[in-house]
């Protein structure tokens, strides 16, 4: 079976990748930080933003694309696209540009719910479709 789908939030999942990069590139230039964060909120922020992108997006891909290969619902497989986008972008935008009240970020939060409900449900219906 070709996959119509994933490749589409793959690509827009890959622009969004580049852009963290390039937001952890510009603070290393301009502070003249090569390793580390060199003690900088924003470049830890940066490097942290980018690394979680990097750590939970290459599964949710894999399981997004197991799911369409089974013949996964159309509407699900877009459903969860556009939350697993949804929730990085949120992440994103909650950890470098929102501070932090009580040790938490309103934007990071739901970012993290939407990539987590994503994750779970794409497990389960993985299971299902490997079980049933």
């Amino acid at each position: 079976m070709t996959l119509h789908y994933t490749p589409i939030y793959a690509s827009i999942l890959g622009l969004h990748f580049m852009v963290l990069c390039f937001f952890v590139i510009r603070i290393r230039r301009r502070e003249r930080i090569a390793f580390s964060d060199g003690g900088r909120e924003d470049l830890n922020r940066a490097v942290r933003t980018h690394a979680n992108f990097a750590e939970y997006v290459p599964l949710l891909l894999i399981l997004l694309a197991f799911y369409e290969n089974g013949g996964g619902s159309v509407l699900l497989i877009n459903l969860l696209g556009v939350s697993i986008w949804a929730g990085r972008v949120l992440h994103a935008y909650g950890l470098l540009y929102e501070e932090p009240k009580h040790q938490t970020y309103g934007s990071r939060s739901r970012g993290m719910v939407l990539t987590f409900v994503s994750l779970v449900i794409l497990s389960v219906v993985n299971l299902a479709q490997a079980v049933f």
